[in-house]
């Protein structure tokens, strides 16, 4: 059988639990799951980490039809007609201050995931630079809001080809496939490569392009619960289970 590394996956469950960080700014979130209900508020926290003044504005978009073909954001002006609230939306960040931003949901889904981008943009205070430094770097974050309903179901049909792997999302509420590999077979883990994470959505398909000798493949699965790994073997795949080395 296959030997899984827990090493190798707890490396990629590190990353959800990272803060975001690029250049003097950094926020302590990056995905915001929330239940439908059980809460009616979220906040993230920004944080000036260099040794001048940053300006910050905050952008909300809602995201209709999310993973399909005809996906939109819109941004209405109305905190309403958008169903998310942002405060606060601009402030200056002193250097080393941190400064939360609350997010208020004004809106609750009733049958499917309510979907959000937050555009974080900071920007050098032009009023503290420098002769001798006129160029400064400065990285947009973008944050996921997940409003899941009361009654989420994120279930999936498979079904594959000796090319591809494909999911079909037939639940209401979205989940993550990442930390993915494909290998030749179950017993060398050296032969195994990668694959591209992928956030599927009600109503949504995607096919994984494989290997023509692949006959192992194992993602982590993540919906609003712990990650799990889901495995499948043999040809054509097929759900299976393989222990994981300790």
């Amino acid at each position: 059988m296959l030997n899984i590394s827990i090493r190798y996956i707890a490396s990629c469950l590190l990353l959800f639990a990272s803060p975001l960080i690029l250049g003097d700014v950094l926020i302590d979130r990056s995905i915001i799951d929330v239940t439908a209900g059980e809460a009616r508020r979220s906040d993230f926290h920004v944080l000036n980490q260099g040794s001048t003044d940053s300006e910050v504005s905050i952008e909300l978009y809602r995201v209709l039809n999310p993973g399909l073909p005809n996906e939109e954001r819109v941004s209405p002006e109305n905190p309403r007609d958008m169903g998310l609230l942002a405060t606060p939306r601009q402030f200056t960040l002193a250097a080393g201050e941190r400064r939360k931003v609350r997010l208020s949901f004004l809106h609750l889904p009733t049958e499917t995931d309510a979907i959000y981008r937050i555009l974080v943009k900071p920007s050098a205070n032009k009023g503290t630079s420098s002769k001798a430094s006129q160029i400064s770097v400065v990285f947009n974050y973008e944050l996921l809001l997940i409003l899941r309903p009361p009654s989420k179901e994120a279930r999936y049909l498979v079904s594959s080809t000796d090319q591809a792997l494909t999911f079909t999302h037939t639940g209401n509420s979205n989940f993550l496939l990442y930390a993915g590999r494909e290998c030749p077979n179950e017993s060398n883990e050296e032969q195994c490569q990668p694959i591209p994470a992928k956030r599927l959505y009600a109503g949504a398909s995607h096919s994984f392009p494989l290997q023509p000798d692949t006959r192992y493949v194992n993602f982590l699965y993540k919906d609003d619960g712990e990650a799990r790994l889901i495995e499948f073997c043999g040809q054509p795949l097929k759900s299976c289970t393989v222990k994981a080395s300790r």
